[in-house]
């Protein structure tokens, strides 16, 4: 005779009657009516969601990342979660560490690989897209590059003089180098928007913009060795700066990093704003009459 105990409701509870209540609640909140392009649009809209939260430190580096927090907050089921989550740890937005998702902390040792990524395989590629370049552009991205100087603008030319690096390289990368730098991109453009939520030092930005200068003459010179060269320390110039900004140990790049978050401070977490005080949007470049935008930036 079978006797029902207290142990053996337990287990079933545990093992028959929660897989198939977490099962039935997942499937009633996924509505039938959505189609498979319904379902790829919310994974979308949810991967670039949970992109600007991670990039801007409104999900702090190293914190993890669970589904009843993102469906919380964005409404969204169990599997347009488990997709975009998926995505984002494929292009090293989000990393899992056994069966959580973490959002990766900031390292030096990280943003210096990044770095050394570059330099390796940038090089050539913008050589040859600087060649094919026309003057108009380089003009262009000179008269942006000018924001560099002025409080206000820094942020909003920071991301375009960016975005320009980046066009020009893929203007002429294409297979694995292309898909390569478009992760390291990814990876790399969360310190570049936690730097700017932070704002950027004077001195650091007026640095940058004679770095940025001396690389756009040397485009305009059309001789592949001197834009080789002048990219190269531009890069190391760059690096150097962001490492400063985000308080690592700058004594030797590569060495063992060391975050110093005092410099971040309570910015972490806020909305990327220019020097006026103005929301910047991540990954777009506002239409500003004050600052010329580039025409590859332009709605």
């Amino acid at each position: 005779m079978l006797v029902w105990s207290r142990t053996g409701e337990d287990a079933y509870s545990r093992v028959i009657a929660m897989p198939i209540l977490r099962w039935w609640v997942n499937r009633m909140s996924s509505p039938r009516w959505l189609t498979s392009s319904d379902v790829l649009g919310a994974v979308d809209r949810l991967v670039e969601r949970l992109r600007i939260e991670v990039h801007t430190g409104a999900l702090p580096p190293g914190s993890e990342l669970t589904i009843r927090e993102v469906s919380e907050r964005h409404r969204a089921c169990f599997e347009v979660i488990d997709a975009a989550v998926a995505r984002l740890v494929s292009d090293g937005v989000l990393a899992r560490v056994g069966l959580s998702v973490l959002v990766p902390p900031l390292d030096g040792e990280e943003l210096h690989r990044i770095f050394r990524a570059r330099r390796l395989l940038e090089p050539d590629f913008m050589v040859a897209g600087v060649l094919g370049c026309a003057v108009a552009d380089l003009d262009e991205i000179e008269g942006v590059a000018l924001g560099l100087r002025d409080e206000a603008t820094r942020a909003r030319a920071a991301l375009a003089v960016d975005a320009f690096i980046r066009q020009t390289v893929l203007s002429s990368a294409n297979g694995w180098e292309a898909r390569a730098l478009r992760m390291s991109w990814h990876t790399l453009r969360r310190y570049i928007d936690i730097v700017l939520s932070c704002g950027v030092d004077t001195g650091a930005a007026r640095e940058g913009y004679d770095l940025t200068g001396r690389c756009i003459d040397a485009c305009r010179g059309q001789s592949p060795q001197a834009i080789r060269a002048a990219f190269l320390q531009a890069l190391h110039g760059y690096e150097s700066l962001m490492r400063l900004a985000l308080g690592f140990d700058t004594g030797a790049v590569g060495a063992a990093p060391r975050p110093n978050l005092r410099l971040i401070g309570d910015n972490i977490g806020a909305e990327p704003r220019d020097g006026a005080g103005a929301p910047l949007s991540v990954g777009t470049a506002s239409t500003a009459t004050d600052t010329p935008v580039p025409g590859y930036l332009r709605p």
